[in-house]
């Protein structure tokens, strides 16, 4: 998922002069298990769903990251708390605790995760006109 990852990444970078993108940082989930494999590809090269049945269940940690770079208007009108359709930053943290609590819905082949705990950090870096997002 990482190659993945850095080709969105270098997707999104080729939209960045435009001044309307999103720069992503890649973290590593805190695990014990490697990632050095594709475990979701049979043995024909299928996509395929594992059998996760005998796992115990186990504690992790999974963090991401993005920057959302503004123009000066929209930064102003975020930092102010002046969007007509009221605080984005309230509703951006919302939608990332709802996101994560239906990550199996909304990524393919992702086995249900019970979660117990989920922080949508928000970080406004005013000098560029950027908002850090971490999500842990």
């Amino acid at each position: 998922w990482f190659s993945a990852l850095r080709a969105m990444q270098r997707s999104v970078a080729s939209r960045l002069l435009s001044g309307r993108v999103v720069a992503l940082r890649c973290y590593r989930c805190a695990s014990s298990n490697s990632m050095s494999t594709l475990t979701h590809i049979d043995s024909r090269g299928d996509v395929a769903m594992v059998d996760v049945s005998a796992k115990r269940d186990t504690k992790r940690t999974a963090v991401a990251g993005a920057s959302v770079y503004l123009g000066p208007d929209a930064f102003a009108a975020l930092s102010g708390g002046t969007n007509a359709k009221g605080n984005v930053l309230v509703t951006a943290r919302l939608a990332g605790i709802m996101a994560a609590k239906r990550t199996s819905d909304l990524i393919p082949l992702c086995h249900p995760v019970g979660l117990s705990h989920i922080a949508i950090d928000l970080r406004e870096r005013p000098d560029e006109h950027a908002l850090d997002i971490e999500a842990s």
